[in-house]
């Protein structure tokens, strides 16, 4: 049977070396990552490599990359060569997680079929939907060999996630849906079969979440599919709280 145009299947990732993207990620990131956010250290760190002292909150988007282009230079040849090894993973190993994927979600995609992966110099990592593109770790910031593909696979699921729940509503009105993604992309990249595709990489889990992923993780074999996974993780966190 022929594949329909909004089969996960059918989803298709080039890696690239983008700074016009990179840029539009920091202005994401700049909007959603606070003082009071766990990442902002992190962040905050990424751009003395660009000389400026801290999170710039007035450069416009071509001062922005001007003050970036000098270190883009130094890191292309670098960076053209891990896009090249992870494309080459992808085109191995990227149908088995799209087909894993689609039989998690059991749902129709409405979301774009082409992205680009690239490497971001700001040290945290996110999905761009209104520009078809994913994030990922410079060569020299991974921890391990596969950190950069696990990335990649954590935000596509991300885009599958946030594309369900909002075609089906499961989180409506929820004000904790950054929680409960995070911890059900935890739970799902930890399965054996999602883990085999990453085996240099383990999967950890924000702290705040660690004791409802320990917990869920003793019920979730015994579920298969997005839905009642969801489901599942808004009860317990219903239940106690310990999600935020």
């Amino acid at each position: 049977m022929e594949k329909q145009s909004n089969d996960r299947e059918g989803v298709q990732l080039s890696y690239g070396v983008f700074l016009d993207l990179d840029t539009l990620g920091f202005i994401t990131l700049r909007d959603e990552i606070s003082v009071a956010h766990p990442l902002f250290p992190v962040f905050s760190e990424a751009f003395e490599r660009i000389g400026l002292p801290g999170i710039p909150s007035t450069l416009s988007n071509e001062e922005l990359q001007t003050h970036a282009a000098s270190f883009y230079e130094s890191i292309y040849a670098e960076e053209s060569n891990h896009c090249a090894l992870l494309q080459q993973r992808w085109n191995q190993v990227g149908g088995i997680f799209l087909r894993y994927a689609n039989e998690l979600f059991n749902y129709p995609y409405g979301g774009p079929m082409r992205f680009l992966a690239y490497p971001s110099i700001w040290r945290v990592y996110i999905q761009q939907p209104e520009q078809h593109a994913i994030s990922f770790p410079l060569e020299r910031d991974v921890r391990d060999q596969d950190e950069a593909f696990y990335v990649v696979l954590h935000e596509l699921l991300h885009v599958f996630f946030f594309d369900f729940v909002g075609a089906t509503g499961l989180l409506k009105d929820r004000s904790d849906v950054w929680d409960v993604s995070e911890i059900f992309n935890v739970l799902i990249l930890q399965q054996a079969q999602f883990a085999d595709l990453y085996p240099k990489h383990s999967v950890i889990s924000y702290p705040q979440h660690t004791d409802v992923v320990r917990d869920l993780q003793e019920v979730l074999p015994e579920l298969h599919n997005a839905e009642s996974i969801i489901k599942t993780i808004c009860r317990h966190v219903d239940d106690d709280g310990r999600a935020s």
